[in-house]
């Protein structure tokens, strides 16, 4: 097998690799490098070099800010809520039907299991929890 049927081979081998076809053709025009980092004695060397760049870039864009005045947002009057209007039951299922199914090691119970029996048993339970929270207007952060 000559060079020229090898490359070749190899080229047609790689249709659904990207990265393999693109090492091949570097390799072929000689625009890889063997190893891609800057020579250095050592590899603590090295990573003090990468310390101290990126240490000084931080620097300079800290610097480069400074000629700016910081930056002041408008003031926004927000309309503050003064009551709430109490939710019903269908519109507590459609919530819930709407949401998404993740559940997280967290919850009590999964979502899943809400949405399997959310008619008959939780959606009085969320609509009582939601409705207290608006009357009393405490809300939870989490």
């Amino acid at each position: 097998m000559n060079k020229k049927s090898y490359e070749h081979d190899k080229i047609i081998s790689c249709p659904n690799n990207s990265r393999a076809l693109y090492q091949t053709v570097a390799r072929l025009t000689g625009s890889m490098k063997s190893n891609p980092l800057p020579e250095c004695t050592s590899d603590a060397r090295l990573a003090d070099d990468f310390a101290h760049y990126f240490y000084n870039k931080i620097d300079k864009i800290r610097l480069d800010l400074e000629q700016y005045a910081p930056f002041d947002p408008p003031h926004r009057s927000v309309t503050k809520f003064k009551s709430f209007t109490a939710l019903d039951k269908e519109r507590v299922s459609k919530m819930i039907m709407k949401s998404k199914p993740s559940t997280c090691h967290l919850d009590p119970i999964p979502s899943s299991l809400i949405k399997l029996h959310h008619c008959d048993i939780f959606t009085p339970i969320i609509l009582s929890i939601i409705n207290a929270s608006f009357s009393s207007c405490n809300f939870h952060t989490s």
